[in-house]
């Protein structure tokens, strides 16, 4: 239980700091980005942390994690995702 709650306290942050900034900057589907990386490439076209569309917003990082490649919009969900993969997969099905 307590590992729950430490995860939801994190995802409500992470998805605050997401969003912030977000309303400033126009993003359109298959935009290309820093990382070269479309959302098709990806084994999910949301961030696992904070299940922001990757096909509507830029893929601020990547992780490769059991052979999946997932983006990210920011360092601080992929920070999370590095922490605890398990937990966020398993919120996502």
């Amino acid at each position: 239980m307590h590992h729950l709650t430490i995860i939801l306290m994190l995802s409500s942050a992470l998805f605050v700091s997401c969003n912030s900034g977000s309303t400033n900057k126009s993003h359109s589907a298959g935009t290309e980005n820093a990382l070269n990386v479309t959302p098709d490439q990806l084994s999910a076209k949301v961030d696992p942390v904070c299940r922001m569309s990757m096909d509507q917003h830029p893929i601020a990082d990547t992780m490769t994690y059991k052979g999946k490649l997932y983006g990210f919009c920011s360092p601080g969900c992929k920070e999370a995702f590095k922490a605890e993969p398990e937990s966020f997969l398993s919120q996502a099905e």
